[in-house]
């Protein structure tokens, strides 16, 4: 009797698991129904302004290695062939590595179809117009960063070794590519008062400013890069950089700020309570009790902070308020710190 009753309760248990582990969990979608719905392409799409977004460290880190700052490690970088290849990093693929950010885009746009249904085709293709938006963002930076990469427009299964490790496809394939995401983001994406309003999230007008960027990037890159012998392509970006810049200025409802004291109104940008909706096209919205940067205490602080420091030559690049070059004045070299701020640039 005892072997048969522990028998039973075995197979009860096992009968039990096996239930357990075929259901859905009641409390969170499975990817199977997800991205079905409006708000489930607005949540997940939200993600990527969350995760790939610039933010403070990431522009300041950026902006280190320039020639308009001076570091403690300036001189390291700057001079003869100390900084390699392996030095750049972002191209491995860890938690929240490089390629993880297309895989999630690249999921996004595969599965999104699973809402064709359920949705009207304006907020399917502006949703769509998002997801390509963002597969764009991320191969402009990687063309920056490496030149040639591989390109892929559809989520790579994990088995998949011919994918995972092709070669990869030339600078001129990736930015045409790049340019057809751009537009069609710039065609579809909404421009209603629901996603424009809070300069937020992407938008048609977003994806036009993007496309401007990216296209005067690559046309001034090709023009005077000659040795990639894309030189006679490079009019092709120039004009789509105009072309999406005029409709950008003629259609939106976005202008430069001018109510306020003129003096401050650029330092304004950076420390008002609220995102300036009027001047700004796409910004993270900060707010004191919920999200903050501390960006200005890692790099000025005293007590914690790197220090670094905007070279002369930056200083100089500011016109005078008449709008005269500085460095036409006699003496602009030698010219005492207190003085040379007079009479310049308010953004200075």
């Amino acid at each position: 009797m005892k072997k048969i009753f522990i028998y039973l309760v075995i197979s009860l248990i096992f009968a039990s698991c096996e239930e357990f582990l075929a259901s859905d969990p009641e409390n969170e979608i499975s990817s199977e129904v997800f991205l079905s719905s409006e708000s489930d392409l607005e949540i997940y799409s939200n993600g990527f302004l969350e995760k790939y977004m610039p933010h403070e460290e990431t522009l300041a880190w950026g902006g280190q290695h320039c020639d308009n700052v001076a570091t403690r490690s300036s001189t390291e970088f700057l001079i003869g062939d100390n900084w390699t290849a392996d030095d750049q990093g972002n191209w491995g693929d860890t938690k929240n590595g490089k390629w993880s950010q297309l895989r999630n885009v690249n999921y996004f746009l595969d599965n999104m179809v699973k809402a064709n249904d359920n949705v009207s085709d304006e907020i399917y293709r502006h949703y769509e117009g998002v997801g390509r938006y963002w597969r764009a963002y991320f191969y402009y930076d990687m063309i920056k960063q490496f030149g040639d990469v591989p390109w892929y427009d559809h989520e790579i299964d994990y088995n998949d070794t011919e994918a995972l490790y092709k070669g990869r496809d030339s600078r001129e394939y990736i930015m045409d590519k790049v340019l057809e995401d751009l537009e069609f983001a710039a065609e579809n994406c909404s421009s209603e008062s629901k996603f424009v309003k809070s300069s937020t999230k992407i938008t048609k007008w977003v994806a036009l400013a993007f496309k401007s960027r990216v296209c005067l990037f690559e046309g001034t890159y090709r023009k005077y890069h000659t040795e990639l012998g894309l030189t006679a392509s490079s009019e092709k970006f120039l004009r789509e950089a105009i072309k999406a810049s005029e409709e950008l200025m003629a259609d939106s409802p976005y202008a430069l700020y001018t109510s306020g004291e003129v003096k401050t109104q650029y330092r304004s940008l950076f420390t008002s309570e609220s995102l300036n909706e009027t001047e700004v096209i796409l910004g993270k919205a900060c707010k004191s009790d919920i999200k903050m940067t501390a960006i200005t205490w890692k790099l000025f602080s005293g007590s914690f902070g790197n220090n670094w420091s905007l070279t002369k030559d930056f200083v100089n690049q500011f016109l005078m308020l008449d709008g005269s070059r500085f460095t036409d004045k006699d003496g602009y070299e030698t010219i005492m710190y207190n003085d040379e701020f007079n009479n310049r640039d308010y953004r200075l």
